[in-house]
């Protein structure tokens, strides 16, 4: 390991190692575990310290469902981090809990057909007990509360786009709406996900742009609220940001050109 990082510092800092140099215009980025007891990593003395510059990174949730809808991940579960971004909170300063553990666990479960069977749910629980290192089962709490709200039951982004949207727009209601409360959390979970996977359909040969574009329109003119009004212009300016000449239609919708202007 020193002579790793022996030969790091010398292409850090001359950008050249004996007889090998590095093409112009590189920037060398690493990653790597803190040196704070909880990992089994080789301390950083000040002369490699002062060679490069320290980022700390966090969570992002919204990152970490877009690349999860793309992975494949169980749509269930990306549903239940959108839910409780905050198990990714530090503990004492340490994060206890990361991506790998929560994409390990999510594999783990996916097979599993009925989270809210009362067996299922056990095993599930017993899992999280294994896959996480915090002492109050903090993964395994929340997600009791999560299957407990049905929260696994949430409209996929597959039938919200491609389904008959007479079924789609009364499922959407009853999901975001608690009696005549609605349900911005929910709200928010649901367009996340379609929005992301809408992008996916998108990069896909032979998408059809009048599908998703046709189904957006339809969400924003009914005559209930399904998405609100925030909730929309950001799916919009993602998809806009994304793929411009496929959203020129949702520009010209007056709704869409006021929340705009």
């Amino acid at each position: 390991m020193p002579r790793f990082i022996q030969a790091t510092m010398e292409l850090i800092d001359r950008g050249e190692y004996i007889s090998w140099s590095l093409p112009p215009n590189c920037t060398i980025i690493l990653t790597s575990n803190p040196d704070n007891g909880d990992y089994n990593v080789n301390s950083m003395d000040n002369a490699q310290k002062t060679r490069y510059i320290s980022f700390e990174l966090g969570f992002d949730k919204d990152v970490w469902a877009r690349w999860a809808e793309k992975e494949g991940i169980d749509g269930r579960f990306i549903n239940f981090v959108l839910s409780y971004p905050e198990i990714m909170n530090k503990e004492g300063g340490v994060q206890k809990i990361n991506p790998r553990s929560l994409v390990t666990f999510a594999n783990t479960i996916s097979g599993f057909k009925d989270w809210s069977d009362t067996n299922t749910l056990g095993l599930i629980l017993n899992i999280a007990q294994g896959c996480f290192t915090s002492e109050e089962n903090v993964i395994g709490n929340l997600f009791t509360t999560f299957i407990a709200n049905k929260l696994d039951k949430l409209m996929d982004p597959d039938t919200m786009l491609n389904k008959d949207w007479d079924y789609v727009k009364g499922e959407l209601a009853k999901q975001v709406y608690d009696g005549t409360n609605y349900r911005a959390d929910i709200a928010a979970v649901l367009t996340t996900r379609f929005c992301n996977f809408v992008n996916l359909y998108f990069d896909t040969k032979g998408s059809k742009t009048e599908v998703a574009v046709d189904r957006i329109l339809k969400i924003i003119e009914h005559d209930k609220m399904l998405f609100s009004e925030d909730l929309i212009f950001s799916l919009i300016k993602t998809l806009q940001k994304n793929h411009p000449t496929r959203c020129n239609k949702l520009l010209l919708n007056p709704k869409v050109a006021r929340k705009l202007i």
